[in-house]
């Protein structure tokens, strides 16, 4: 290339690190056309320049030009850009064309395939730069983009080819890639030799890798018995930590690799077993493993270890709120409130500002009666975040539906101390008092307020007539059922509760008639069902 052409792309070098990207842009542009192609360099240099802008909307290095200047884009330079993308993949082709063994062209073309995951081509510029350059590191680099996506049997070639070509100081690391591709292919007569090829070695620094691979290895083909053996092997040769660290991490693959709790299959549970047994004796510092513990010896029924590991992730105040909320309820649903009051009052004074706490605390006391200790943490959670007035309308709702009542008119109640004109649990609150037949004056009461709201919600007037019919006002009840029904026919209590109005005014046909209707609509419910059978 001309010294003046070199001189030029050194002076591009600087606008690009400058930020001054268009100004750059401009002059490769106007050198392409002036048909300098003596060198390759020019087509990369575009490409280099569209790759930057088409990739990132903020600053970051990017890979080294041919001057080894790293390209930096400045935050307002330029979004993704499909179309600047292409013509990145357009030039680097075209240094190519000029270049066949020009490696920074193959390195970013490489880069474009894979940042589109386009894995099949990404593949062939590793490929092709190995050609051209074949040496242990790019060998290597080639190696572990198979191992990670493949085909392991080309991984199982190359690691093996770097192991026989190069006299290593340390190749532990290479056998353990080995160990790790062979586990891809279910090679066990060579898993089992590397592992005991591995294992021989005195490299501490190595140790830990090799169980956690076999530990991998043996819960990925569900094999209890050789897991069970490796991990009695910590008794023997390992430190306190290292067994506690190797433990966490079987426990947390076990959890998350396998999902052991979305399958029904006999050697999970007993790989569940063995791991349960081995973990025992393990005193972790990171609280999601007792969770973890817990979610997997509750999967396989084993009451005392779920409990002792719940109740010990609650007692460390385990800050994932998924897992909280796990171990809560499983406490929760065998109304063991013993264990999780003491817990409970824990995290409220660890952590004051969250509001999930003081609301299930107010749960557990409203459970116990104790109905001043619930308002106050109900209150609390309030005062934290206002939006927790719907969760308590949501466990009203709850405990309603489990005829729960002590809790559900706790509930309501309390909201509408909050919100006395709270329609929807006015509503909720009056059917359930109706339902029981009970405070019925009470109940038309709360149902006209919120007649008085939305005097067009169907379920309003649903509940305004089921009230009327309870109070033994039939024709009253039959004209605002019959008003609901017009409003939304596709409510089946709705024509439940008309034929039972019916019913009770002796107009059987039309009785039938009317549950027939809502049979149209659920035609395996059981209390339509009896009322036709029982006519």
């Amino acid at each position: 290339m001309k010294r003046n052409a070199l001189a030029r792309l050194h002076f591009i070098n600087s606008l690009i690190k400058s930020g001054l990207g268009e100004t750059a842009e401009a002059i490769l542009e106007c050198m392409e056309s002036a048909k300098l192609k003596e060198s390759p360099l020019v087509y990369y240099q575009l490409a280099l320049l569209y790759y930057g802008y088409g990739r990132t909307p903020y600053s970051y290095s990017r890979i080294p030009n041919a001057f080894h200047f790293k390209v930096e884009v400045a935050k307002e330079s330029y979004n993704y850009s499909s179309d600047r993308i292409s013509k990145a993949f357009q030039y680097a082709a075209k240094a190519l064309e000029q270049d066949p063994n020009y490696l920074r062209a193959i390195d970013l073309l490489y880069r474009l395939y894979y940042g589109e995951m386009n894995i099949k081509e990404a593949a062939k510029m590793l490929e092709w730069k190995l050609e051209v350059l074949p040496s242990f590191n790019h060998k290597k680099r080639v190696a572990d983009f198979c191992l990670s996506l493949g085909p392991a049997e080309r991984a199982e070639t190359l690691y093996l080819e770097l192991l026989e070509e190069n006299e290593l100081a340390d190749d532990t690391g290479l056998y353990l890639n080995l160990f790790e591709t062979y586990g891809y292919l279910e090679n066990s007569e060579r898993i089992n030799e590397i592992a005991n090829l591995l294992k021989d070695r005195k490299n501490y620094i190595y140790k830990n890798k090799v169980y956690a691979r076999l530990i991998f290895y043996y819960l990925r083909m569900l094999l209890p018995d050789e897991l069970s053996l490796i991990l009695s092997e910590f008794d023997s040769g390992f430190k306190k930590w290292e067994v506690t660290e190797l433990m966490e991490h079987t426990i947390g693959m076990l959890y998350w690799r396998f999902s052991p709790l979305s399958e029904n299959s006999d050697p999970i549970e007993e790989i569940i077993r063995v791991v349960l047994e081995h973990s025992d004796k393990i005193n972790s510092y990171n609280t999601i493993t007792y969770y973890y513990l817990g979610a997997i010896a509750d999967y396989v029924a084993d009451s005392i270890r779920a409990e002792k590991h719940f109740n010990r992730y609650l007692y460390l105040n385990g800050t994932n709120k998924n897992a909280f909320q796990e171990a809560f309820d499983y406490f929760y649903q065998k109304d063991n409130l013993d264990t999780l009051l003491p817990n409970m009052l824990n995290y409220n004074l660890t952590y004051e500002e969250e509001s999930l706490y003081p609301l299930l605390t107010g749960v557990i006391y409203c459970e116990l009666d104790s109905i001043e200790q619930s308002k106050n943490y109900f209150q609390k959670a309030i005062k934290i975040d206002s939006n927790n007035v719907e969760k308590i309308v949501g466990l009203g709702f709850l405990s309603d539906d489990r005829k729960k009542y002590k809790e559900s008119d706790f509930y309501y109640g309390m909201v509408l101390e909050i919100e006395p004109e709270n329609d929807i649990v006015l509503n909720n609150y009056a059917y359930s008092l109706a339902e029981r037949g009970i405070f019925l004056e009470k109940a038309l009461e709360m149902i006209k307020k919120s007649i008085d709201k939305d005097s067009a919600e169907s379920h309003y007037l649903d509940t305004y007539g089921w009230v009327y019919f309870k109070l033994g006002d039939n024709e009253k009840a039959l004209n605002y059922l019959k008003k609901s029904a017009a409003l939304d026919s596709t409510n089946f209590i709705v024509w439940l509760h008309i034929g039972d109005v019916l019913k009770a005014q002796g107009k059987d046909i039309e009785a039938i008639a009317a549950w027939e209707e809502g049979l149209k609509l659920e035609p395996e419910n059981i209390d339509l069902l009896d009322r036709i059978r029982n006519k």
